[in-house]
């Protein structure tokens, strides 16, 4: 997916929180993004690809799915998952993992779309609907480039390659031959008091920004949240 590097040492134990507490509180967050969205067997195949430290992948094991596996190029991040999170991981590029043509009933992109360099994107997204099942289905999270403040998303990461809107996000998808797509923007719950006065205040600031875009002619926006959710299926 992109050049090796000890990205774990290097970048993102310094940015993201490797505690028990805070894979408790993604597992929330991952409850509230895919709602409705998930598989009903607890034996469907998934791949996370790009998993990371494995949060999704805890996720899906407090959610009793039986068959996940995780893909991931930092081997670094893959010994921290074999060693935390679960044995079911490989190190391995995303690319060569896909043309391996092992089928799947859920492909799953937390934060990695936008790693992967605009002229490979197509091949990228080619390569996973043809690694799922018919009916299967792709979710993807990417940061918003709708929103007003997604500089900071874009460019606080050196190894991001590409943004996204609603708009941009669902040409590819069509493009690479999915089928009934649906994007959203991410919300999340409420866990405390501090993020039920958050979420309130993000609503005005919400309708605010939709007003000033729409004096500016851009009448459909559309999601303005940090991030989008994309859900889409292979027929």
């Amino acid at each position: 997916m992109q050049e090796k590097m000890d990205y774990l040492n290097s970048i993102y134990k310094y940015v993201n929180d490797l505690s028990v507490k805070e894979f408790e509180r993604m597992a929330k967050f991952y409850q509230y993004y895919y709602n409705g969205l998930l598989p009903e067997n607890k034996n469907a195949r998934i791949l996370d690809l790009g998993c990371g430290t494995g949060h999704f992948l805890y996720f899906l094991d407090k959610k009793g799915y039986k068959n996940y596996y995780g893909v991931d190029l930092s081997e670094e991040e893959i010994n921290f998952c074999k060693e935390n999170v679960t044995k079911n991981v490989e190190a391995m590029d995303g690319f060569d993992f896909l043309k391996k043509n092992r089928k799947f009933d859920l492909i799953v992109l937390n934060d990695v779309l936008e790693h992967i360099k605009k002229e490979s994107l197509f091949e990228f997204l080619k390569l996973i609907h043809n690694s799922l099942e018919k009916g299967g289905r792709l979710l993807i999270k990417v940061p918003n480039m709708a929103n007003p403040f997604a500089l900071q998303s874009r460019y606080a990461d050196i190894t991001h390659d590409i943004g996204f809107t609603e708009l941009s996000l669902r040409e590819a998808l069509i493009t690479a031959g999915f089928k009934n797509i649906i994007i959203r923007g991410s919300s999340y719950p409420i866990y405390s008091y501090k993020t039920f006065i958050t979420k309130i205040i993000a609503r005005g600031v919400k309708a605010i920004i939709k007003f000033l875009l729409k004096v500016q002619g851009y009448y459909n926006a559309g999601p303005l949240e940090k991030h989008l959710i994309s859900s889409a299926s292979v027929d």
